[in-house]
């Protein structure tokens, strides 16, 4: 029989650990309210098209000009044979998985017409859906000896509110929570300071045409080169054949390479995407530039612990009651979707025991 009385949870962030958790704990038969700052789902996950907006915390934002049917993955835009959360998500929403390339499958696969079907996806099986558009503003667990509740307090346009829940789970960048928190234990405050940032840069563009010798075979090893740059062919049908053409940076590359402007570093990355054999004519067009630490809500590619800092890793992974965290910073798959899958999993499992259900 159903609880008449339901746990009600709150999840903060809706990026692929808070969907996954919320839709866990969905499945337990707690009420779940899911808040997110941005006006879109899927955090890192995030596949633009024609007519999204980038925003930028240093710049005026972008549109994405490419032609219909075509698509940028922004964030995330593969997944590994051996990341089996991932793979069973797939399958139980029905997402069609392709190799990279089918003579390599060491580069894994991609989810054909953009990886934000994974967040979409699991965003569509919530009861009460996703509130785009709160701003988190403080984080207050209250205890006294009858009873323990969290409090959120959130803005939405220019309206605070404020709601209450037998538990909070945090799903949010992990490097953007201690200036939320209100009344908490120093281990917590203390294992946050300790969280570390790393950013990364994507630039892409629509290519006007195919080269005359083809698309080369992606052939590229799990680590960009020693630039710290990567490129990305298109290799996607799916919905129109694809033409757009990614290059990417890491933290390295930033400092190396993609110095200065945002104009700049699309330069700087054209330039080097023209030094393959038969791409120095080929037209690149609608240029789009996604580097993560001037994204809004989001502010680096990847937050981490450092490696020294075991405690800090375990006092996160335990939360404090009615709070618990999940970011892919607390799993071992630091960077990946599946470790955000793997951390939502463990932070549910806290709260089950916590809320005894």
């Amino acid at each position: 029989m159903a609880d008449r009385n339901p746990k009600h949870v709150v999840v903060l962030g809706a990026g692929m650990a808070g969907l996954y958790a919320a839709w866990q704990l969905q499945q337990s038969g707690c009420t779940v309210t899911v808040y997110e700052a941005q006006d879109r789902i899927g955090g890192r996950n995030w596949t633009l098209r024609k007519g999204d907006l980038v925003p930028d915390t240093s710049t005026l934002a972008q549109a994405c000009n490419f032609s219909g049917g075509q698509y940028f993955n922004a964030g995330a835009w593969r997944v590994m044979p051996h990341h089996r959360r991932m793979m069973s998500l797939a399958m139980e929403l029905g997402i069609a998985l392709m190799p990279i390339h089918v003579s390599q499958p060491a580069m894994g696969l991609y989810a054909a017409g953009g990886m934000d079907a994974f967040p979409h996806g699991m965003a569509s099986r919530l009861t009460s859906g996703v509130r785009t558009g709160c701003q988190v503003l403080r984080l207050i667990p209250e205890r006294n000896n009858h009873f323990s509740r969290a409090v959120v307090e959130y803005r939405v346009g220019d309206q605070t509110h404020a709601t209450q829940s037998d538990a909070v789970l945090v799903a949010l960048p992990l490097g953007l929570v201690r200036p939320l928190l209100q009344r908490w234990a120093p281990g917590v405050e203390s294992a946050l300071h300790q969280v570390q940032s790393a950013d990364a840069i994507k630039v892409a563009w629509e290519a006007g045409d195919d080269p005359e010798s083809g698309w080369p075979v992606n052939s590229m090893s799990d680590q960009p080169d020693q630039s710290g740059l990567r490129l990305i062919w298109p290799h996607d049908p799916v919905p129109a054949v694809q033409r757009v053409v990614v290059a990417y940076g890491n933290s390295h590359a930033l400092q190396e390479v993609f110095r200065g402007s945002r104009v700049r570093a699309v330069e700087q990355a054209e330039s080097y995407l023209r030094q393959f054999r038969g791409f120095s004519d080929l037209k690149f067009l609608h240029a789009l530039a996604v580097q993560w630490a001037r994204i809004p809500f989001q502010r680096a590619a990847a937050y981490r612990l450092r490696p020294e800092s075991n405690a800090a890793l375990q006092q996160l992974r335990q939360g404090q009651a009615p709070v618990f965290f999940a970011a892919d910073g607390l799993s071992s798959f630091n960077g990946w979707q599946e470790g955000a899958l793997e951390s939502a999993e463990a932070a549910v499992q806290q709260v089950s025991r916590y809320l005894q259900i």
